[in-house]
C-alpha cells in the first residue's frame, strides 16, 4: 500500500483525542488537523477503566540470561526487565479527594464534556498499577523501555495526565522481545462526541466496529501498508468514558522536529507483527480499571 494511501487513511480515520504517548503521535497529530478541516464530528475520545495506578518507578535491571529463552532485541539506552506495579498501586489505595463535577462544552460540536470528580493524579496512578501487572503476563520474556515522548522521570506504562480540560490520561511502552521491537500505548478520557456520530465515522475499511459484552461500540482501525508496518488504534465507548489503546509493529522514531509531522512511511519493520493483538488489547481495555466515571 503507498504511504499516500495509509497517511489519507490515518487523516480519514483518526479521532480527536488528546494526544497520547506513542510513537505514531506526530502522524496521528497531522491526521486530526487535517480532519478538523475537513469535517466538524470526528472520532473523539472517552476512556473508561478503573485502574490502580500513581506516579512511582518500575524496577529497571536486566533479566540474568540463563539460557532458557531467546534473548529479546536489545535497543540504546535502559530498559526495564520487569514492571513492578507495587508503588502505582499504594498510591491508588489511598483514599482519593474527590473535586465538584461539572462540564465543559466542546467548542466544535456543543457536545457537553463530564470532568471526572476524581483527580487526574489518582486516575493515572490506578491506570498505572493495572498496566504494571496485567500487561507483562501477556508478554513473557519482554523487556520494556520508555516511549521518547512521555514525561521525563515516567517509567514504561507508567501513566500519566495531560494538562487539558478534562485531562486525558496516558501510558506507553517500547517492547523487545524474541520476535523484536514494537510500541504498545494506552489512555482514557471524558467522551466529547456522542458514540453514533463517532460509529457513523468509521464507514469502512480499514476501520471496522465491533461490540463488547454489554453493547459497548469498539471502532478499531487497522492500518497496513506494503512494508509490513502496521498500526492498530482501538476506542471503546463505556458510557462518558473512552478507552484506547494502540499498538504498532515498527520501531520507534525519534520525535518530528517541531512544526513538523512524521509518516507512516518513515517507520522501519521492527517485528513480524504486533506485540498484543487486536482481541488482547480489546481484552485489556474492558476490564474496571479503564472508566473515568464508576457506576454509581
Amino acid at each position: 500500500m503507498p504511504d499516500t494511501d495509509i497517511r489519507r487513511m490515518l487523516d480519514d480515520y483518526i479521532s480527536d483525542e488528546p494526544p497520547m504517548s506513542f510513537g505514531l503521535a506526530d502522524v496521528r497529530a497531522a491526521g486530526r488537523r487535517a480532519r478538523r478541516r475537513r469535517r466538524a464530528a470526528a472520532l473523539s475520545g472517552a476512556g473508561a477503566v478503573v485502574a490502580m495506578v500513581a506516579a512511582g518507578a518500575g524496577m529497571m535491571g536486566v533479566r540474568p540470561d540463563d539460557g532458557t529463552r531467546p534473548a529479546p532485541h536489545r535497543l540504546a539506552g535502559a530498559f526495564w526487565a520487569e514492571l513492578d506495579p507495587r508503588p502505582f498501586c499504594t498510591a491508588a489505595l489511598r483514599i482519593a479527594p474527590t473535586q465538584a463535577p461539572t462540564t465543559v462544552t466542546n467548542e466544535k460540536n456543543g457536545y457537553p464534556v463530564r470532568i471526572p470528580a476524581e483527580p487526574a493524579e489518582h486516575a493515572a496512578a490506578r491506570l498505572s498499577c493495572y498496566l504494571a501487572g496485567a500487561v507483562p503476563p501477556l508478554l513473557p520474556g519482554a523487556d520494556y523501555y520508555r516511549s521518547e515522548s512521555t514525561p521525563a522521570g515516567t517509567v514504561p506504562l507508567e501513566a500519566y495526565p495531560a494538562e487539558t480540560t478534562p485531562p486525558a490520561i496516558s501510558a506507553s511502552a517500547v517492547v523487545s522481545d524474541e520476535r523484536g521491537v514494537g510500541e504498545i500505548a494506552f489512555g482514557m478520557w471524558a467522551r466529547a462526541s456522542t458514540e453514533a456520530e463517532n460509529v457513523a465515522n468509521c464507514d469502512g475499511p480499514p476501520c471496522t466496529v465491533r461490540r463488547g459484552p454489554n453493547g459497548e461500540a469498539i471502532i478499531v482501525l487497522d492500518v497496513r501498508q506494503d512494508s509490513g508496518v502496521r498500526l492498530v488504534n482501538i476506542t471503546v465507548f463505556r458510557g462518558d468514558t473512552m478507552a484506547f489503546a494502540s499498538a504498532s509493529n515498527a520501531l520507534p522514531a525519534p520525535p518530528a522536529p517541531t512544526g513538523q509531522a512524521g509518516s507512516a512511511g518513515d517507520r522501519r519493520l521492527g517485528r513480524d507483527d504486533l506485540a498484543l493483538s487486536v482481541d488482547q488489547l480489546i481484552d485489556l481495555l474492558m476490564a474496571p480499571a479503564f472508566t473515568l466515571f464508576p457506576p454509581d
